[in-house]
């Protein structure tokens, strides 16, 4: 046993996956011939009836909640005392007044329940034609009585509804013979029309006088297509299509094309001339059942299986089936898991951890020695992480070297061109300003230099980064080079908070070179410093002369080979932040460019 053990553990992995489902795939026919041989009857017509009765119980009720949410819409309205107003009086549509207070009824109705419905209330009442067409010299006629039809609707969608039709006998004259009851009309097309094209189904009951109990008008409430489907979509599937249809082969809503349940309404006209049917084929059961007396039929047809039902002998076949396969497939996946998976999730999980950014890279140990394919690539992966080690080693030195050498140049670049000016700006001084002022001239670019220097030290707090802009700026100022006002903005608690020495100085000289300066006249530098969400925000504001929107992004670009000092800042700053961080740009031409430098923030 163990010299077989010590076969399989050589093998490949290939070889190891063949073995163990070729022997799975043998006893899984064996027992899937022993399952269908064993199958004596099946009674499928009964188990797909039950399932289809069902749904269509289900669905019944669910359409059943759906039309008695808008009865009871209906009954609230056919009460209410400014819409019997409204249908008593003889010309209801000349007041607008009125108009709107039925309106408004109608809004509140609605609202207190939920549905998006459109409501109507119609009437027609004979009226005198106080208008008629005749000419002067014709004699007067006294004035004749027409029919005329008023309404009011909640519907801001509807194209105006086919009044004709409405009053019609197919209409009015059915729901008239329901004496108080509703009908519900699933094919309105001819009658309404949306704008945004939805369909509906209308509910129709006529309005009679609480008082004499004779007909006032029409009440007609749209429900959106949408209500009645969603009835059945928790019961649908790929092998079971769910329909509704009118007597005469309507489809109202399906979850199938409307092509292939009107080919079964004419294989099947049973289904649309029986309160109920049902009939089982050879690959379908097909039930439907007409809904009270509303004139909708439910049409359930589901896919037939052959593996609905088992006899008593078949389900204990099973159930040893299924036991004998369990252990298989234990013994199976405990070697799958032993000799594959395991060691694969070794070191997939060791290479996860890499990915996020650890250096260096973690090395697995091969105890076993394993041979195989996982053998192999622990090894490679292993000669691959030292190699990977080594040159991260050399890759981040060179990145300090570069780093310091940009940092150098970027100190070099400024130490004699702004001393050389500044000491001459002092020197004039000296013979026109008070000895104070030379005194406070020159204590200030002591400081400045100070801070600058900072002991060769790459980082420094937000407090002396923002002396050293503090000082430059006063320096400045003694040469008179440009106009403009400092101000400084420095959220309390972030004096103390490490950064990368000279973030602001470059920015700042670039917003009063390229920006206060060309613009020539006297504008506002702006610096804030603030925190969010863990995040130190950097910003340098100008009111120079500002960039469009390719500027901004050639300026962003790495790649661009203008504003070194821009881009070696951005450097330094990503590169001391282990690139988490973010610079972008606001601006506007003519009239502002803002910076905004977005660091972690550890206080």
């Amino acid at each position: 046993m163990k010299n077989i053990a010590m076969w399989f553990s050589n093998l490949s992995i290939m070889r190891k996956v063949q073995h163990i489902f070729a022997v799975s795939m043998v006893v899984t026919i064996l027992l899937c011939t022993l399952f269908f041989v064993s199958i004596t009857r099946v009674k499928l017509a009964h188990t797909n009836s039950e399932r289809n009765a069902d749904k269509l119980n289900s669905v019944q009720k669910s359409y059943e909640a759906v039309i008695n949410n808008v009865n009871n819409i209906s009954r609230l309205i056919t009460v209410n005392d400014s819409v019997l107003n409204y249908l008593r009086d003889e010309r209801p549509g000349d007041n607008k007044t009125v108009d709107d207070g039925v309106r408004s009824e109608l809004y509140r109705i609605l609202n207190s329940f939920s549905g998006r419905y459109t409501v109507f209330v119609l009437k027609q009442a004979e009226v005198l034609d106080d208008n008629p067409m005749r000419m002067d010299s014709e004699p007067q006629e006294p004035p004749k009585k027409v029919l005329k039809t008023y309404y009011v609707n909640t519907s801001i969608g509807i194209i105006s509804p086919n009044l004709e039709e409405l009053f019609s006998p197919r209409w009015y004259g059915r729901a008239a013979s329901r004496k108080g009851g509703y009908i519900v009309m699933p094919d309105n097309s001819n009658v309404f029309s949306f704008n945004s094209g939805i369909r509906t189904v209308s509910f129709i009951r006529v309005v009679n006088d609480i008082d004499t109990q004779k007909p006032l008008g029409l009440l007609v409430i749209n429900i959106p297509l949408s209500e009645i489907t969603e009835t059945y979509e928790n019961f649908v599937s790929d092998d079971c299509i769910i329909a509704y249809c009118d007597s005469d082969g309507y489809i109202l809503s399906s979850n199938a094309d409307d092509s292939a349940i009107q080919d079964l309404l004419k294989r099947k006209p049973q289904i649309t001339e029986r309160d109920s049917y049902h009939t089982v084929s050879r690959t379908r059961t097909i039930d439907s059942r007409k809904i009270s007396d509303t004139g909708i039929y439910i049409v359930c047809s589901s896919k037939t299986s052959f593996l609905d039902e088992f006899s008593q002998e078949l389900v204990i076949q099973i159930i040893g089936m299924l036991i004998l396969i369990i252990v298989m497939l234990s013994f199976i996946s405990k070697y799958i898991n032993m000799y594959i998976t395991l060691p694969v999730k070794k070191l997939s999980d060791i290479m996860k951890v890499d990915r996020k950014g650890s250096s260096p890279v973690t090395l697995i140990d091969n105890d076993n020695e394993r041979s195989d394919e996982i053998g192999d690539l622990y090894n490679c992966y292993n000669a691959m992480g030292a190699r990977i080690n080594d040159l991260l080693e050399t890759v981040v030195e060179k990145e300090k070297q570069r780093v310091h050498a940009e940092m150098i140049a970027v100190q070099e670049q400024m130490n004699p061109h702004f001393l050389y000016n500044t000491l001459d700006t002092i020197g004039c001084m000296a013979f026109q300003n008070s000895p104070e002022e030379v005194y406070d001239a020159i204590e200030t670019l002591g400081v400045f230099y100070r801070k600058f220097l900072s002991k060769g030290s790459e980082a420094i707090t937000v407090s002396d980064e923002v002396t050293i802009v503090q000082k430059y700026i006063k320096l400045l100022k003694l040469r008179n080079d440009a106009e403009f006002t400092d101000e400084y903005y420095i959220e309390p608690g972030l004096e103390n908070v490490m950064v990368t020495k000279l973030i602001l100085q470059p920015l700042v000289e670039n917003s009063i070179q390229h920006g206060i300066i060309p613009k020539g006249e006297p504008g506002v530098i702006r610096i804030s410093i603030y925190s969010e969400n863990n995040r130190m925000h950097i910003k340098v504001y100008d009111s120079g002369v500002g960039m469009d929107e390719y500027q901004t992004a050639a300026l962003l670009k790495d790649d661009n080979p203008k504003s070194f000092g821009f881009k070696s800042t951005v450097k330094r700053i990503r590169s001391f932040y282990q690139n988490n961080a973010f610079v972008s740009i606001n601006s506007k031409v003519g009239e502002f460019c803002e910076i905004d430098i977005n660091v972690p923030c550890h206080r």
